[in-house]
């Protein structure tokens, strides 16, 4: 099996937003034809915002139209996040393993099965067979070289199902975490959900089913998906353990997650964007936490990984896909991707922006009049462009990406059955770009 690395680097909905014509709201301006509001003036009713929409003739109002946008917020930013960071990995060496005795206190640590990637480290396969014939190096025969720096910069990755055909679960566990720690990258898995769930992988070659590699495990691929719902929802589902809301059930994991030792010094954090629920077996559910970052109270984008198909003119344009899973009440079971903190170099600071009004107006122009469009979401985030190789690749040596703040208006089309994902820069109302996607990706069951 080879395995694909994805790297990530890298929300309380409220129901107050901004953009209703009052000329005489000082806090307002025109430039040209766009207006301009006060960071501290991003306050309108829902009843205001359905008036908005409905001013335009391409649109209406969808049944399920949600507004999630910061109303404590005082400045926004634009500027360059610099990821290619320097490491002392003496220092990651011993904050990997203080990282692993917070996340698994009661399961003790077995260095066989401690592995590293990058320097002299790497998995190598036949190209005829397609048969591992080179492993990851394992830490404690390279300890020396890995702590001096001979080595260069390499990730850590624990997973005791590592290349093991288990057919007969036992207790087992994966930590993996990107190098520096809390810049996104991560991996952990405590094993709970695939030791409870129905269903396991069928192997051709070994005729038995057998357990998941947990590094590669993902819920979503083996589990029965049953609805989604919005972070605030109070529906509850029977965990292993006891019924949760969705609502406490996210309350517990932000709060767990962002309480994670290390990085030391944070100046962002993971926030849940949605919640869709698995049936793990016939009397367990789960909840998989959609999550992005959040930096000084507005969160990056958040797209799931069959909405980025399709883009209309930004194929360069990125978006992050972190996600978790509890199937306890009291713990967070799997994770892919936390964040903590953020880089900034060439910034440059607002205190306004382009009302709502102006940026429905720019897409409602945009967009064709001969379809009547429902707004189905609202939202202020931030957008980001990766650096790039001369091949066109994301640039993983040298990571960088131009972060832009945008509003991002989410619409259906019931003539094609796809939702249009439109982004406005948030500042000036310029460089508009959308992605489309089916619908049925995005029905909602839940509340």
């Amino acid at each position: 099996m080879k395995l694909i690395r994805v790297y990530i680097l890298f929300v309380a909905t409220v129901i107050c937003f901004t953009g209703c014509a009052n000329k005489e709201d000082s806090a307002k301006k025109a430039v040209g034809a766009i207006e301009m509001t006060s960071l501290n003036h991003i306050s309108a009713s829902n009843e205001e915002v359905g008036k908005i929409i409905k001013s335009y003739p391409n649109f209406k109002i969808s049944e399920s139209l949600s507004i999630d946008v910061p109303l404590d917020v005082k400045e926004i930013f634009e500027y360059k996040a610099n990821y290619s960071i320097d490491i002392n990995m003496k220092d990651y060496d011993s904050e990997f393993m203080a990282m692993y005795e917070y996340l698994f206190p009661n399961h003790p640590f077995d260095d066989n099965y401690l592995f590293y990637y990058g320097g002299s480290s790497d998995m190598v396969y036949d190209d005829n067979t397609g048969e591992l014939i080179e492993d990851y190096h394992k830490v404690k025969d390279w300890h020396d070289e890995i702590i001096s720096g001979k080595e260069g910069k390499v990730n850590y990755l624990y997973d005791e199902t590592w290349h093991r055909d288990i057919t007969e679960w036992e207790p087992s566990v994966c930590l993996e975490i990107g190098n520096p720690i809390g810049y996104g990258y991560a991996i952990i898995n405590k094993g709970r959900t695939v030791e409870l769930s129905d269903s396991k992988i069928y192997d051709d070659m070994l005729q038995t089913d057998r357990y998941p590699i947990l590094e590669s495990y993902d819920p979503v691929d083996s589990l029965e998906y049953i609805a989604t719902y919005s972070p605030d929802s109070t529906k509850q589902y029977k965990l292993a353990d006891q019924k949760i809301s969705i609502c406490n059930a996210v309350n517990f994991f932000e709060k767990y997650i962002n309480s994670l030792p290390f990085p030391k010094q944070k100046n962002a954090k993971t926030v849940v964007v949605d919640v869709d629920v698995y049936q793990v077996n016939k009397r367990t559910y789960g909840y998989n936490f959609l999550t992005t970052k959040e930096y000084q109270g507005i969160r990056f984008d958040h797209m799931r990984a069959a909405e980025s198909n399709g883009y209309y003119g930004f194929d360069d344009y990125s978006s992050l896909l972190g996600s978790a899973f509890m199937v306890e009440s009291k713990d967070v079971d799997i994770l892919y991707g936390y964040y903590q903190s953020e880089n900034m170099e060439e910034e440059t600071n607002y205190q306004e922006i382009i009302t709502l009004k102006s940026a429905l107006k720019t897409v409602s122009e945009k967009l064709t009049d001969y379809v009547e469009f429902a707004v189905r979401k609202i939202e202020l985030v931030y957008t980001q462009k990766y650096s790039k190789t001369e091949d066109g690749y994301i640039d993983n040596e040298n990571m960088s990406a131009e972060i832009t703040p945008a509003w991002k208006i989410t619409l259906d089309n019931p003539n094609d059955n796809l939702t249009y994902i439109c982004y406005i820069n948030a500042v000036d109302g310029g460089n508009f770009r959308y992605c489309t996607t089916p619908t049925d990706w995005w029905e909602d069951d839940g509340e």
